[in-house]
């Protein structure tokens, strides 16, 4: 089965994509990732330190450890940050990352960083409907067959996880990207 997944934004939306891409670095800590996001989204908004902190409950200098990624955030500045922006979940999801990072940092970093952002995902999966298109029914029997031996609630994480990576195809909708899918299930027929 060969999957395109095409992400296609409205002309302007094309450089929040390539600003998060340039603060792509393997070398930075989820929590510095945090923090440049912050400041680069906090300048672009016209926002000093002291103007985000009172907008979010909090000291300026809170705001300046945290983009200098000297203090790690809560989930409800993440929350507040989102709100104040207009960023979606933008930095809940990237909070939920320093807090609790599951899987190799590679795919960490896909379902994090890079898909998100991407404009156009191919994937060719001869065996298994990619993560990002699964119902929950199917990614749990991926997940019980994947991890024998798991327990319920390891398979639930799991299942969890790829569910709330479905939120990018929610969330484009809403800013205007649309979603086209071409499925090629080229001897399908075959299967019956």
């Amino acid at each position: 089965m060969s999957i395109d997944v095409n992400f296609c934004q409205a002309a302007g939306d094309e450089q929040v994509g390539m600003d998060m891409a340039k603060d792509l670095d393997p070398r930075l800590t989820p929590v510095q990732r945090f923090g440049k996001e912050l400041a680069r989204t906090r300048r672009d908004h016209g926002l000093t330190q002291v103007a985000l902190g009172r907008r979010l409950g909090c000291s300026s200098s809170l705001i300046a450890h945290i983009e200098k990624g000297d203090r790690t955030p809560k989930p409800d500045l993440a929350v507040g940050c989102d709100q104040v922006f207009g960023t979606g979940d933008r930095f809940s999801r990237l909070c939920r990352s320093i807090a609790s990072p599951s899987g190799p940092g590679w795919y960490l970093r896909w379902t994090d960083e890079i898909e998100p952002a991407a404009r156009i995902l191919r994937s060719w999966d001869p065996l298994l409907v990619p993560g990002l298109l699964q119902t929950e029914d199917y990614a749990q029997a991926v997940f019980r067959g994947d991890l024998a031996g798991a327990s319920p609630q390891q398979v639930q994480d799991g299942v969890s996880a790829r569910m709330r990576r479905q939120l990018i195809l929610d969330l484009g909708y809403s800013a205007g990207i649309s979603l086209r899918r071409s499925i090629n299930e080229e001897g399908a027929s075959d299967l019956r």
